[in-house]
């Protein structure tokens, strides 16, 4: 960087100087040799800036979002992996030591993501920076699941603690619509479901949305409330004609329409090139010949239940199902209302049962 450009960093981060209050006692002020103001506009980016090689600091693979950084090794022996991650580890501390950044021991915790029929003690085999242990994460751990970028991860992916999470957010906002159905249209009540309850359903549920029919049962149940109050109709009426016609997918539905149009991102490739590594199209395999697959994404073989359920595997077989339905469009919006319009047609218009006591089929 050079030139005027330079010159407006330079004055921008020159002569600032910072002091401490305590009870409205000032300390002395002292000139900033390093670092940028908090809570500034430039901030975030002169930060990201500063930390660009941090890729380069150690041989393992990092995951950087603003200042939240994550380091991730794999291995299928696990002493190797504990070796590999504690030298991992001081590398990168002595990167945060070199450029003057604190990396705080106490704040930082690992997690050993398995699956649930891989047995063994890892309380035994310790993580250290400068001989400070570091926390584990685990179930049974004081703390049982990592926060990333907003999502609950928990060591076995069940996903059964970020379930947790987003069926008490919207039990709150079921309480929220309850309050105002009476006194606001329909219309405003589809706003508010999307302002309190899709954006928890839709968050990141390309790597929650697969998990076991279990653990989904209760978000499942409780979305069907919130398309009842939106319709205003009895507590106990079936869901499915609601839904169509209040043109809102059920939550299952909305995984599958989230995964498609991923891939289809990927295919008219609109995504980062990183993702170019993870999946792979039937016509770029090695000698890959052109036939009706040939739009199709590679699905790797998984050799149990808990890699099925990766979005490595269960991404490419969406879209798979989906190129088998729909007509492929060039353009995103014809291709998410040719898609929506196949699902809404599966939801039926009226739903005619059995049970004596069902307000809808015997009134």
């Amino acid at each position: 960087m050079r030139g005027i450009a330079h010159d407006w960093f330079k004055t921008y981060l020159a002569d600032r100087v910072q002091y401490v209050e305590i009870d409205g006692h000032k300390s002395s002020r002292s000139q900033i040799k390093c670092g940028v103001p908090q809570g500034s506009i430039l901030g975030p980016l002169l930060y990201l800036i500063y930390v660009n090689d941090i890729r380069f600091s150690c041989n393992g693979s990092i995951l950087s979002f603003a200042d939240d950084t994550t380091i991730y090794v794999s291995d299928s022996n696990i002493d190797i992996l504990f070796n590999n991650a504690n030298i991992l580890i001081n590398s990168l501390f002595i990167w945060f030591c070199s450029n003057r950044l604190s990396l705080n021991p106490t704040k930082t915790k690992y997690i050993v993501i398995r699956p649930p029929s891989l047995k063994g003690d890892r309380s035994q085999k310790p993580i250290l920076i400068e001989n400070t242990l570091l926390h584990r994460i685990g179930k049974d751990c004081d703390e049982k699941a990592a926060k990333f970028l907003g999502i609950l991860i928990d060591e076995n992916l069940t996903w059964k603690p970020h379930l947790s999470h987003i069926n008490q957010k919207i039990s709150r906002a079921l309480f929220s619509l309850k309050q105002v159905k009476h006194f606001l249209p329909k219309q405003c009540m589809k706003t508010l479901y999307y302002s309190l309850i899709h954006s928890h359903l839709s968050y990141g549920n390309l790597v929650w949305g697969n998990a076991t029919q279990s653990a989904l049962h209760h978000t499942n149940l409780l979305q069907k409330p919130a398309i009842r109050l939106i319709n205003n109709v009895k507590y106990n009426s079936h869901t499915d004609p609601p839904f169509r016609s209040s043109r809102i997918l059920k939550l299952a539905d909305l995984v599958e329409y989230q995964a498609t149009l991923f891939a289809f991102d990927l295919n008219t490739k609109k995504l980062p090139i990183s993702f170019n590594d993870i999946f792979t199209f039937n016509r770029d395999l090695p000698n890959a010949r052109v036939t009706r697959q040939s739009g199709h994404l590679y699905v790797a073989k998984s050799y149990n239940i808990f890699a099925s359920r990766l979005p490595l595997i269960s991404i490419p077989k969406i879209w798979n199902k989906w190129m088998n339905v729909l007509t492929y469009q060039t353009t995103q919006g014809h291709f998410k209302y040719q898609l929506k319009t196949h699902i809404f047609d599966a939801y039926p218009e009226r739903v005619k049962c059995y049970n004596l006591r069902c307000n809808d089929c015997y009134r």
